[in-house]
């Protein structure tokens, strides 16, 4: 079914959450017409898309995205109706007027038009009690790095310290892989910070030239992150 298009929209709870979430990413939004979100981080190691149950009239861009929020949240339930410079928000005798950036200011975070990612090689699930533990072990024993690796058909998930491998503590978390190629071998690294995503429960993907996917197993929303220079598969870098 297609979704109307209007000017005048309100703004649900879960799209909230995924602009939060995104502007965890990147401070700057560009949106384009339709109900498909993206942003990119500015070191472009991290890219972030969603589909929405809103149907955005027009493109425009934001130039602080926790500003945004922040001034959407001084409403309670606040109608969106979009202008040619700016969009007015209105709940009740409340409105205010916030104006666009230049979309040409912000096209940093936007992906490239192409992106071809290489085969998926492993995959796996990880809950979002699993996500927040090994993020909150990694924050309570300051273990800056993740490590994800496979010991005899099993992938683990490792909080660690990369730069001190034998004289730190670290934490750990075994799954088995929903498919695994039966001969790879693979340590590869994100930084833990990378992990601070949408809640939810995800499907991992490993590809053979060192990029993760995650799937949302709820909603339609994935990130795409590259691994750190140090990761290696099958001995290739």
């Amino acid at each position: 079914m297609t979704t109307a298009v209007t000017n005048t929209m309100k703004l649900s709870k879960q799209t909230y959450a995924i602009l939060k979430s995104m502007a965890g990413i990147n401070s700057n939004l560009h949106v384009l017409p339709g109900n498909k979100l993206v942003c990119v981080s500015p070191g472009k190691n991290i890219m972030f898309e969603a589909t929405v149950e809103e149907n955005f009239p027009t493109e425009f861009a934001i130039w602080d995205l926790n500003q945004f929020l922040g001034t959407l949240s001084l409403f309670n339930d606040a109608e969106m109706t979009f202008g040619e410079h700016a969009l007015t928000l209105k709940s009740g005798r409340q409105s205010a007027e916030y104006h666009y950036a230049e979309p040409r200011l912000v096209e940093g975070c936007r992906p490239p038009k192409s992106l071809n990612l290489p085969p998926v090689k492993v995959t796996f699930d990880l809950s979002q009690q699993e996500i927040t533990d090994i993020l909150r072990a990694g924050s309570v024993l300051q273990l800056p790095d993740i490590l994800f690796t496979n010991d005899n058909g099993k992938v683990k998930v490792v909080a660690l310290d990369k730069e001190k491998p034998n004289s730190t503590n670290r934490y750990e978390i075994e799954v088995t892989p929903s498919d695994m190629d039966t001969n790879c071998d693979f340590n590869i690294y994100l930084k833990s910070e990378a992990l601070k995503i949408l809640p939810g429960d995800y499907e991992f993907s490993l590809c053979e030239k060192l990029a993760i996917t995650l799937n949302h197993k709820d909603i339609d929303a994935n990130y795409t992150l590259a691994v750190t220079s140090d990761s290696v598969y099958n001995g290739l870098v």
